[in-house]
């Protein structure tokens, strides 16, 4: 875990503050005791240590005397408890261990302070790790040894610490900022180096202890495998960085990195501006100022100058040069050899580090972790790690060490704090036994010198109950509550009756009670179903045994929970011959507190039935036959149906048998077979069972071709068929089958060997089930028979424009009649009967393609179909034009058909039986053809047909009528020449046809043919158009004669657009109108306004280019009443626009909205509010609304421009609509935030504490703060004072007055933050406290 450290740039000088005396290993036992009282050690230490120097002779205690209790420390180490941390397990947190304060415990949850697990440390966890006394044995005791290097530490000490890490026995690899992975070497160490050396070298350089190192390294990056961010080198921000102690990892791991990424060997500047000094003095001459980071090579060290610092003489590199001069110590600092690029410069220099920046004052890692020694200058402070567990951890991990190396019995000194307070008095308490069902404990405790007996109390919940006396130092409690927890006092008395020695409390926990109404049921052959009465504990322990004394084949499990009562044993054997026993257990600090086993419980019941088999399976699926194997012991069996949760009995048998008659079949049962016998005991097992599949219904089988049989058949409960064909209707011999793996098959197709007429024909279904298949019953075998289906189909003739079709066969043997049937697409359409074989259709649409059922049918109705498929002709080809455009050149045209392609013909022959000639065109939408004629291009006539690809051929259309070519009317001579009628007018142009003496014009839009109207002369007018919209037109030339003489191609126009509608203007300010209304069929608009109502002077415009805007908001350069407005609509078309006609002019005109608000007055309690606006023009009357969040709520009707409200929610902020009405009707309205003052303060009291202290409080109100006065004034008019309180949610202040608080009246009222000011409640009547 990366902690949260603080580390000072100073170097500390300060000696440890302890006492003179070091308590040496070689005293005797009585010498050595009074030596640690002289030196300061209270009982409770002496006690603990006199049994560590009976072990370790060679060990050494030095008191540190801290001046200060334990709970004082503790309040100071957490300030800022949320600093210290401790990892989130369940451990943890059933000790108390976690804090569940509002800074620490958020919606439920413990906030994270690092990592994923790290939280805020309790108080009572830090108290615990910060007592001495609890960790005064020979694991944890290292916490307090001196951090110093020792020469008799090893590689393999170092080895033991790391041994659960990958650094274990391994040489330095890692990661460089590339990414490469690197061996480390030197040219101390060519071929590499271990981590354990690494850590005895920088142990020799610091001076620290080496185990001590290895056990932070451990503490801060240990795991299988180097994934933390100071140990990986994988930082995406710091790639190839390391820090192995996580060094100045002040928010993170990040922090650390990047303070190892810094500086450089030597020493720098640690500030800007640092002065370079020809002497070691402030008043000698400047060199250079060296800004931050300059780095320094060390040339000598002076001693202690006058101004009480020493100075540095040093080389810098500045500007281009070198120079020497002197630097004052506290302006430069030691660089560590950063950047730290590998394992070993991290680990090595990190050392010195540390061994510069703790000093004597925390040389142990207790003291690193909680500094409580008075010499610090930082107490409280300049603390390594934030982890409150982490001096113990470290301690357990050196001790490892030390005992692998065999050094436990090497001199070592210990320097441990001494809290005031703290002895207990009486210690060595010890819980010896418990017993009697959880009523008796047997308590031990050391012995007090000179005690003649004690007393022992209860002193549980604040209780002091005296239990009894005892004239040794153990006591036994006879009548406590079963698992119950209890505080134990005892006091120890002279033989005179005085006080020795007394302990604050000591925690006993009674052993949990006998588990109770213990029961074995047997409930499957190899299986126990126990049960018992709950009782007060955490879980149970549960044993199996074929003994009855549980002497062997013992077997157990851990139940987790007091409220459990049942378990599920599974046995080896047997479980009629196991025996059961059970004992409750609770958790109690960090142990396991066990009840008495209750007596052991023979193990009941009938072994459960088994052996199960279906015999018989049959009345097609109703009945099945089932066995099992005899119970032994059983008189008789009921059966049950229990499928899907049912349980239904189905009968009782003193047989191992039962026959079921009533199934569904192919379901499948769960069968519950109860065996009982006269005793009442009972055992079950539940069996599943399949019912045979039903036998297929509906079954047929009909020729359908001379080796080919249709048979067909309903659909069965199954996952399949198995059909059978014999030419023996016993199928007992030539009989051939299939397979059909379906369930919803209803029809398969027999390919036969010889005649199908000669065959019989069965089938049955089938289901899986439990790896193998249950069958249904045969169906009884069927001679295939039947008509054979119609062939030979042929389409004979096609016509009437497609819609016609003639369709023969050939006839079927046996067959009278033929009913016919349109089954595209799945349909079913009878479209007749005949006797022949060939039939009409004239209901066909062109081109399209049908599937055509044929059914032949028989004199006894039975029958045989098919099904061809045929296709229609296409239909002729329409809007076929044909004009000369020169000597030897005709234009075609068409509309396009449902076709692949188009085959034109023209020639001089009008029936075309000579000089034809033609060309092939394969597109489906070409709509056009230009002719190149041999000769003069007016004396030829032209045909067009279309065709489709159909069944590798061609099917084709009738021809059009021939055409005789005409002059082409040029597309170029077309235009319009005006447009209106509100879009719905046109008139079009266009040049005159040589010999036309009239014209038709032709509305030929999207595919129609309309005639739109005639003219003699070359030119129309069009008067029932739609607005906007565009035409296509073909216009016809006419001769004397009334024949074609002339055509054009289509010309595409565009109407006008239509007028806008329901135009309104409206002013809506001085210089504001507000244009609306209904959008057109347009791309968009054009707008004006001007003071003249014919729009010649001072006209004004805007586009506006949207179809679906329908308002538009006009500033006017002068006062909005002088001016007129009118719109119209515009449409894009042909790089142009085509517009509307105006609207007509309309004069702008309404109300302005009111304007001018202003709240005048609030009051009530915040209920009342006061609201002004200004008088608008014309209005007569206002309508007052409360529209907040989208109401609409009437507050009233004013005719001034002001009203009151007295109905408001104090401090809630209210959107209030005020609409002005003129005498006509004619409105506009304008919104206005307002906000209700604040309720006045409730509960609030005061009350003199002292002669100038008066504590006030009250109920917190709706608001952002309040601001209390106090006065000797009872008006408030002089002598007031006041406060302000920003925290809504504050309910008290103390105040401290100028003279005696008796004379002070006090008042408060509320406030709220808006619109950047503040509102406020009224004060509350002033009060004299009391």
């Amino acid at each position: 875990m990366a902690k949260v450290k603080r580390f000072s740039s100073l170097l500390l000088a300060i000696i440890m503050a302890v006492s003179a005396i070091i308590i040496p290993g070689t005293s005797y036992a009585g010498d050595f005791e009074s030596d640690l009282a002289k030196a300061g050690f209270t009982s409770s230490y002496i006690t603990a240590l006199s049994k560590l120097h009976e072990k370790y002779p060679n060990w050494n205690f030095v008191p540190l005397i801290t001046n200060i209790s334990l709970d004082e420390g503790v309040a100071n180490e957490r300030k800022r408890h949320s600093q210290q941390l401790i990892q989130k397990t369940n451990s943890n947190e059933s000790k108390g261990y976690l804090c569940r304060c509002s800074d620490c415990y958020v919606n439920g949850a413990y906030v994270i302070r690092e990592g994923k697990t790290w939280v805020s440390a309790s108080e009572s966890a830090v108290k615990y790790y910060m007592n001495p006394l609890n960790f005064l044995d020979e694991k944890y005791i290292f916490q307090f040894e001196s951090t110093s290097y020792d020469s008799g530490q090893t590689t393999a000490g170092v080895e033991t610490i790391i041994q659960n890490t990958w650094m274990y026995n391994s040489y330095i690899t890692y990661k460089d900022a590339g990414g490469n992975t690197l061996t480390y070497t030197s040219a101390a160490y060519p071929r590499g180096v271990k981590y354990s050396q690494a850590i005895l070298d920088a142990a020799k350089y610091s001076g620290l202890s080496a185990y001590y190192l290895a056990s932070k390294i451990v503490q801060e990056v240990g795991g299988k495998s180097p994934t933390a961010a100071g140990a990986s080198g994988t930082n995406s921000n710091y790639p190839g960085i390391y820090n192995y102690y996580n060094i100045g990892a002040n928010t993170g791991a990040e922090d650390g990195l990047k303070w190892a990424s810094s500086g450089a060997d030597g020493f720098a500047t640690n500030t800007d501006n640092v002065r370079l000094r020809s002497q070691p003095n402030t008043s000698s001459t400047i060199l250079a100022k060296l800004p931050k980071n300059t780095s320094a090579t060390l040339i000598s060290t002076t001693e202690k100058q006058k101004d009480g610092y020493v100075w540095y003489y040093v080389q810098v590199y500045f500007n281009g040069r070198y120079m020497k001069g002197y630097i004052r110590s506290d302006l430069i600092g030691e660089q560590y050899g950063r950047p730290w690029t590998n394992p070993y410069r991290s680990i090595y220099n990190g050392a010195k580090y540390i061994a510069n920046n703790f000093s004597s004052t925390q040389n142990t890692g207790y003291l690193q972790k909680f500094n409580v020694n008075p010499a610090s200058s930082n107490r409280y402070n300049h603390e390594y790690m934030a982890n409150v567990q982490a001096a113990a951890s470290e301690a357990s991990n050196t001790y490892k060490a030390y005992s692998k190396a065999n050094l436990l019995s090497a001199v070592k000194t210990f320097y441990i704090p001494v809290y005031t307070g703290l002895d207990s008095g009486i210690s060595g308490f010890t819980v010896t036994g418990r017993g009697d069902g959880g009523k008796a404990l047997w308590l031990d405790w050391n012995d007090v010198l000179g005690a003649a007996k004690y007393e022992v109390y209860d002193v549980t919940n604040g209780a002091k109950t005296l239990k009894g006396t005892a004239t040794a130092s153990e006591f036994k409690f006879t009548d406590l509550t079963p698992a119950w927890e209890y505080d134990i006092k005892v006091i120890a008395y002279s033989a005179d009756g005085k006080v020795l020695a007394e302990n604050d409390s000591f925690r006993i926990c009674a052993g949990c009670a006998t588990v109770s109404g213990l029961s074995a049921t047997v409930s499957g052959e190899n299986e126990l179903t126990v049960s018992w009465n709950s009782t007060a504990c955490h879980g149970y322990y549960i044993q199996w045994s074929t003994s009855s004394t549980f002497n062997n084949s013992v077997q157990g499990a851990w139940i987790s929970g007091s409220a459990t009562n049942t378990y599920k044993i599974s046995t080896n054997t047997g479980a009629n011959e196991y025996y059961v026993r059970v004992r409750s257990w609770k958790t109690f600090q960090g142990g396991t507190v066990y009840g008495d086993f209750s007596s052991p419980a023979a193990a009941k019941g009938l072994l459960p039935p088994n052996g199960f088999a279906v015999t018989g399976r049959g009345e097609g699926g109703k009945a099945l036959w089932l066995d099992w194997n005899d119970v032994q012991g059983a008189d008789e069996y009921e059966i049950y149906d229990v499928t899907n949760g049912a349980n239904t009995l189905k009968g009782i048998t003193d047989e191992s048998r039962f026959t079921f008659t009533d199934f569904s079949p192919a379901w499948e049962y769960d069968i519950k077979v109860v065996a009982t016998c006269k005793n009442g005991m009972k055992s079950q097992a539940t069996y599943r069972v399949c019912a045979a599949c039903a036998p297929v219904e509906g079954f047929e089988a009909s020729v359908s071709g001379a080796n080919e049989i249709s048979a067909s058949w309903n659909y069965a409960v199954c996952h399949g068929y198995y059909i059978q064909w014999s030419t023996d209707p016993e199928f007992k011999n030539d009989v051939h089958g299939d397979w059909i793996n379906s369930t919803f098959t209803e029809n398969y197709t027999i390919t036969t060997s010889s005649s199908a007429k000669n065959y019989y024909v069965r089938i049955r279904c089938w289901k899986y089930y439990e790896d193998g298949m249950i069958f249904s019953d045969f169906t009884s075998a069927q001679k295939a028979g039947g008509l054979l289906p119609p062939s030979g189909f042929a389409v004979t003739g096609r016509g009437e424009g497609g819609k016609a079709l003639w369709l023969d066969w050939e006839d079927v043997d046996g067959a009278v009649k033929y009913m016919v049937y349109d089954v595209t697409n799945g349909a079913n359409t009878f479209k007749g009967e005949v006797t022949k074989s060939n039939t009409e259709f004239h209901d066909f649409n062109p081109a399209w393609e049908y599937d055509i059922k044929v059914v032949a049918i028989d004199a006894g109705g039975k029958s045989a179909s098919a099904t061809y498929r045929v296709c229609a002709a296409c239909a002729p080809v329409e809007g076929f034009t044909a004009a000369a455009t020169d000597g030897n050149t005709i234009s075609a045209s068409w509309n396009y058909a449902v076709c692949h392609g188009y085959y034109i013909q023209w020639s001089t022959d009008p029936e075309f039986k000579n000089d034809v000639h033609g060309e092939w065109i394969n597109s489906t939408f070409t709509e056009n053809c230009t002719i190149t004629t041999s000769s003069n291009a007016n004396d030829y006539y032209v045909r067009i047909r279309c065709w489709k690809y159909y069944q590798d051929g061609i099917i084709f259309s009738d021809f059009t009528n021939a055409q005789k070519a005409t002059e082409l009317i040029p597309a170029s001579s077309f235009a319009v020449t005006g447009r209106g009628d509100g879009g719905k007018a046109l008139w079009l142009d266009w040049a005159d046809a040589t010999d036309a003496v009239s014209y038709q014009i032709i509305d030929v839009t999207n595919g129609a043919y309309t005639i739109a109207g005639t003219s003699q002369t070359s030119n129309f007018t069009f008067t029932n158009l739609n607005p906007s919209w565009e035409y296509d037109v073909v216009v016809i030339g006419l001769d004397k004669n009334g024949n074609n003489c002339a055509t054009s191609k289509p010309y595409r126009f565009c109407a006008a657009c239509p007028p806008v509608e329901n135009f309104k203007a409206i002013i809506t300010g001085d210089n504001t109108i507000k244009a609306t209304w209904s959008y057109a069929v347009c791309h968009g608009y054009y707008i004006q306004w001007s003071t003249d109502p014919e729009f010649k002077n001072d006209v004004h415009g805007d586009w506006i280019n949207s179809t679906f805007t329908e308002n538009y908001t006009i500033t006017t350069s002068s006062s909005a009443k002088n001016y007129y407005v009118r719109i119209r609509c515009w449409k894009y078309y042909e790089d142009g626009m085509i517009f509307s006609d105006f609207t007509s002019a309309q004069k702008a005109g309404g109300l302005l909205p009111p304007s001018g608000f202003a709240v005048t007055g609030r009051g009530e309690g915040g209920k009342a509010l006061w609201l002004d606006w200004e008088d608008v023009d014309g209005a007569v009357k206002y309508m007052v609304y409360d529209v907040t969040n989208g109401a609409n709520t009437f507050k009233g009707e004013v005719t001034k421009s002001n009203t009151e409200f007295h109905d408001f929610n104090p401090a809630w902020e209210y959107d209030i609509k005020v609409v002005a009405i003129d005498a006509g009707g004619k409105s506009a309205s304008a919104t206005y935030r307002v906000c209700a003052a604040c309720a006045p303060v409730e509960g609030f009291t005061a009350a003199a504490t002292d002669g100038n202290t008066i504590s006030a409080s009250w109920n917190y109100a709706v608001c952002h703060g309040y601001y209390i006065q106090w006065s000797t004034d009872p008006e408030f008019k002089n002598d007031v004072h006041g406060e302000w309180i920003n925290n809504t949610f504050a309910e008290s202040f103390t105040i401290t007055t100028d003279g005696a608080a008796e004379h002070y009246y006090v008042r408060i009222r509320s406030w709220k933050n808006y619109n950047d000011g503040k509102i406020f409640s009224d004060f509350c009547a002033p009060v004299l406290p009391e």
